[in-house]
């Protein structure tokens, strides 16, 4: 270990240790227990492709409950060995520059616009942080080269063969507090809410550990999500982690390959790898998933409805939808030439309204409400029953995962009472002698009145 890596981590050891409190009071995490994010690709989401073309839709996501949104990476992209030609817009993870905007999207004003108005209607703003690389022509290549990993033979390192970004090298202590004055720039000059920080798992925990505590003492509620698994994100800082494996293993409780017992099981054994409280970001799809693997109802089928309940109803999660979601989508979107979405139908707009309603009004769906399986008189059917519960109020969540319709009775005693079908909006008293019937693929969600 090098004396300077020695030395940071010492620092950060003691900056953790003296932030405790300022951590325990500050952090967002009490919020962000029933909260949800709303992922854009600005390039995409409007005809205009640009920051204007996201303000006029603003009103639309405060009206369907969006309360915040990550907008993918805003900095310029690099033109050198871009994959596709110069006609082309390249991959927004090439980032030419930390602190400037890129021209395809407006200008520092229409960005200071974008968070001003995002504010202005109580949504938060979330911008995609590239910590692990640059673009082949960023400054830094000219005047700093040894910012940058190189081998043997004196080349820069183009990491995972990407031919458009050379790896920045954390052993420099300068390229770090350079790089953390960039994401102070970012929360000082336009007030953003936080950072979703990608390609996070091969810089060092150390790094983000100091990161993290000197923009909390800028802006103390800043909001800081990791696009990765590592159980370590949560100990240095980050609010939320992507629940991205259990994205990938839905598809195997939608196609019949994992029972329910199964899924249910391996979702519990997954996170107890994680710290206790720890939140976890679930969604069915997201910029990655859409263009590698297809729309959610490719890659769920029927099923991709009910999954989306369970991703906003779970404890430990925070749901997050991937923009088109609500018309829905049927298609894929490609990541670096202009292909922009076509808004029309909003059929799944007011699903996700009522989603997004009873998440943030009611604390049985907060993050740390308790969970309990409920038992069926029918236990042998393709139904997940489970009841979230926290301060007297409870939710009833029915999923069924079949291509028949099903007719269950409840077993439990803790899931009968008055209670309201939020979908529906019909009344009815739940008690073990009730047959309900669940449509094929079919969902249902009870609240009940409170004791």
């Amino acid at each position: 270990m090098t004396k300077s890596i020695e030395s940071a981590l010492i620092f950060t050891c003691l900056l953790i240790l003296f932030n405790t409190n300022l951590f325990a009071q500050s952090n967002a995490q009490t919020w962000l227990k029933q909260t949800n994010i709303y992922e854009i690709n600005t390039r995409q989401f409007s005809s205009e492709g640009n920051f204007s073309g996201v303000i006029k839709q603003l009103p639309r996501l405060k009206e369907m409950g969006v309360e915040i949104i990550c907008l993918l990476p805003v900095t310029p992209i690099g033109l050198d060995g871009r994959k596709m030609n110069e006609n082309e817009l390249g991959s927004c993870y090439a980032v030419k520059h930390y602190n400037e905007i890129n021209p395809e999207f407006g200008n520092l004003d229409d960005f200071k616009k974008l968070i001003t108005e995002s504010q202005a209607l109580g949504l938060k703003v979330v911008i995609d942080w590239v910590a692990n690389q640059t673009a082949r022509d960023h400054d830094w290549v000219a005047y700093h080269p040894n910012f940058y990993e190189h081998q043997s033979n004196g080349d820069f390192v183009s990491p995972n063969d990407m031919t458009d970004v050379f790896k920045l090298n954390f052993e420099e202590a300068e390229m770090r507090d350079s790089m953390i004055q960039c994401m102070i720039t970012w929360v000082r000059q336009f007030n953003i809410d936080g950072f979703r920080c990608v390609f996070a798992d091969p810089v060092p925990a150390d790094f983000w550990a100091k990161a993290i505590g000197e923009l909390k003492l800028v802006k103390k509620n800043l909001l800081f999500l990791a696009d990765g698994e590592k159980t370590w994100f949560h100990e240095v800082g980050f609010d939320a982690t992507y629940a991205s494996d259990a994205m990938h293993k839905m598809v195997n409780l939608a196609s019949g390959k994992m029972t329910i017992d199964e899924w249910e099981e391996w979702l519990f054994d997954h996170e107890k790898e994680f710290p206790k409280d720890a939140l976890r970001i679930i969604f069915t799809s997201n910029h990655d998933a859409n263009t590698q693997a297809g729309i959610e109802f490719d890659r769920f089928g029927k099923a991709a409805l009910n999954l989306a309940v369970f991703g906003q109803t779970f404890p430990g999660g925070v749901p997050m939808l991937f923009n088109g979601q609500e018309i829905p989508l049927k298609r894929r979107l490609a990541m670096y030439v202009k292909d922009s979405i076509t808004w029309m139908g909003f059929e799944n707009s007011n699903f996700y309204k009522k989603l997004h309603h009873i998440r943030r009004t009611s604390p049985a769906l907060a993050s740390d409400a308790s969970y309990k399986r409920v038992k069926l008189n029918q236990p042998e059917l393709p139904v997940w029953a489970y009841l979230r519960e926290k301060d007297g109020h409870r939710i009833l969540v029915l999923l069924n995962f079949s291509e028949r319709e099903q007719k269950i009775q409840l077993r439990d005693e803790t899931a009968m009472g008055k209670a309201t079908e939020i979908f529906s909006q019909s009344k009815i008293l739940l008690k073990s002698n009730n047959e309900l019937t669940i449509p094929e693929w079919g969902y249902q969600f009870y609240q009940f009145s409170k004791n």
